[in-house]
């Protein structure tokens, strides 16, 4: 999946979503990909999008999982965001 084809995928849940600030982690291997949309509010109609995106690439044959959720918060987002070993796994 190309970075173009990414960008395209938040700039629509930015706009469908009514959501400017959202961000997106993306984890790729060979034949599948997962992005994770992190918006503050995450709304039913997100999650809709993101069903029938998954579904538009399951017709192309690509296997794509996309997952709408808040951005972790307090110490366990901090120690996520940094990239440390959290409590030895990783």
């Amino acid at each position: 999946m190309t970075s173009d084809l990414l960008s395209e995928i938040l700039n629509t849940f930015k706009t469908h979503g009514h959501a400017p600030d959202l961000r997106a982690e993306v984890m790729a291997l060979p034949g599948e990909v997962w992005i994770n949309i992190l918006a503050p509010q995450p709304t039913e109609a997100m999650h809709e999008l993101a069903r029938l995106i998954e579904s538009e690439f399951d017709e192309l044959g690509q296997r794509v999982s996309i997952g709408v959720q808040r951005p972790a918060s307090g110490l366990w987002g901090w120690l996520a965001r940094s990239g440390r070993p959290l409590l030895g796994f990783r």
